[in-house]
């Protein structure tokens, strides 16, 4: 292994053109597909098998559109509007303060949600009344809308009709909230928190090493690396339903390895520099050296990720699967992409001022911890057993359960259909 790493590490150092311009391209094709097909997400977190699943099946093979909204919430029904299936939004409406939808309210509810059972696009609406859908204090009802497309195919006349009912009853005072359907907030593939992570990782290196050109390159790697995952991702749920989950720890893992990964390299091949190895030799060296760590590190991480298909339920198998893949990517970027962009940079990589004077010390330096550690190895392994039994107590008081909108952002439009209607 060490020495076809050590010739791939120097191939790509030599042809670091072909190597980047091969990426670029890889990357190119992915955008095309992914942008072409226009595949979505789902909050698909259906477990089959399961008793609430078989209830649900049972209420569609009965009732049919009857069924819309059953079990909404529960995990029973999370994520039913697929690709595939009609979608369905849940109108939640509560009365203006100091009053109940007792004293007349609804009334005023009914007349209002009645004209959309007329919309070209709406299957069917829900009768409150009838299926007993308000609180008995009268302080919320729900009215389910189901339409006869998926979520991503209901006309855009039939969602503003939808969203007229919600404006006009507003307009009287009611507070309305629509839930579900083509009414969910569109996913956010980064937040301001991983943005905020990259610049975080980029000031630590820039201060470890202090240059810009070497504390770059990890995070540009790993961008890259993140940019493939989550492309790919995106041309895959254009053919199978992808929960939206799957991307964020696709995200999380390609992000944390692609860095964990280039650092292996670049720090070797720093040092061999100071050491006055020439940059051809040292990327080689390195790859074929620290190169092994990366190379069994993201096999391992691989192999653990891919075992999430073996509990058998759908969406946890995309989830493993397709980060999975991610950090594969970010291996063969690590001992390709990395090379050929040491290739680039030449001797400027080379430790200078303080950043050489760091290096020079770290050579010469013994390793105290790992003499500490194999000097007392009884008591290392007791203190580290003791640690991770005392991490983990937590996990005896575990109660676990599917995601439902009440872990949704307080101010979704989610969040504030689920709160009345759970009070």
């Amino acid at each position: 292994m060490a020495t076809l790493l050590y010739r791939i590490g120097g191939f790509s150092f030599r042809r670091r053109r072909w190597i980047l311009g091969g990426w670029v391209a890889v990357l190119a094709v992915l955008a095309g597909v992914a942008l072409g097909l226009g595949g979505s997400f789902s909050q698909s977190f259906q477990i089959p098998g399961t008793e609430s699943a078989r209830a649900q099946t049972l209420l569609d093979q009965r009732f049919g559109a009857q069924a819309a909204g059953v079990g909404a919430g529960t995990g029973s029904r999370a994520g039913r509007d697929t690709q595939n299936e009609a979608a369905s939004t849940r109108l939640v409406v509560a009365p203006p303060a100091g009053h109940s939808l007792l004293d007349g309210g609804m009334q005023t509810v009914l007349a209002a949600v009645a004209p959309l059972a007329q919309v070209s696009g709406v299957a069917q609406v829900s009768d409150p009344v009838a299926s007993q859908a308000i609180a008995p204090d009268g302080s919320v009802t729900y009215v389910d809308v189901r339409f006869t497309a998926a979520a991503d195919a209901v006309p855009k006349a039939t969602q503003d009709q939808v969203r007229q009912v919600a404006a006009d009853l507003h307009g009287q005072g009611f507070t309305v909230a629509l839930t579900g359907g083509p009414f969910v907030a569109p996913l956010k593939l980064l937040s301001g928190a991983e943005s905020i992570g990259v610049v975080v990782a980029l000031i630590v290196l820039l201060i470890t090493f202090g240059s810009m050109l070497a504390a770059g390159m990890p995070i540009f790697t790993a961008l890259v690396g993140v940019g493939l995952g989550a492309l790919g991702i995106m041309a895959i749920s254009a053919v199978t339903d992808t929960s939206s989950a799957t991307m964020a720890l696709a995200l999380m893992l390609g992000l944390a390895v692609g860095i964990d990964y280039s650092l292996f390299l670049l720090s070797r091949h720093r040092q061999q520099l100071s050491e006055g190895m020439s940059p051809s030799e040292s990327a080689a060296r390195a790859v074929g050296t620290a190169g092994n760590a990366v190379v069994f590190a993201g096999t391992t991480v691989v192999i653990a990720l891919a075992g999430l298909a073996v509990v058998g339920i759908p969406f946890l198998t995309m989830m493993g699967l397709a980060a999975a893949a991610t950090v594969a990517v970010s291996v063969l970027l690590a001992v390709t992409m990395v090379p050929a962009l040491m290739g680039f940079a030449g001797a400027r990589l080379t430790p200078r001022g303080a950043a050489a004077v760091r290096a020079e010390r770290s050579a010469r330096a013994e390793n105290h911890w790992g003499t500490l550690v194999t000097r007392h190895p009884l008591l290392t392994l007791l203190s580290a057993t003791a640690v991770l039994v005392a991490v983990a107590v937590p996990a005896l008081s575990l109660q676990l359960g599917l995601p439902d909108a009440g872990q949704q952002p307080a101010g979704s439009a989610d969040r504030q259909g689920y709160d009345p209607l759970a009070r």
